[in-house]
């Protein structure tokens, strides 16, 4: 994902496109999981990507309302 944002800072479509489908397919699933348990109190992100990736975080949350 460096190398992705690193090109996406430069302008370059694919590597937008390529964070763009990676926060999408991350919102899906969090959305299925909303509908499944119906109450969701917080969203946890963890790992190297969750703890240290603010964009993607913020991309993904973006449109949630829990």
């Amino acid at each position: 994902m460096r190398n992705i944002e690193a090109r996406k800072q430069k302008g370059d479509k694919q590597a937008k496109l390529a964070f763009e489908m990676c926060a999408y397919r991350i919102k899906k699933y969090i959305g299925a999981y909303m509908v499944v348990l119906k109450k969701v109190d917080a969203i946890l992100f963890t790992g190297g990507l969750g703890e240290n990736y603010s964009a993607l975080r913020e991309s993904v949350c973006e449109g949630l309302e829990i």
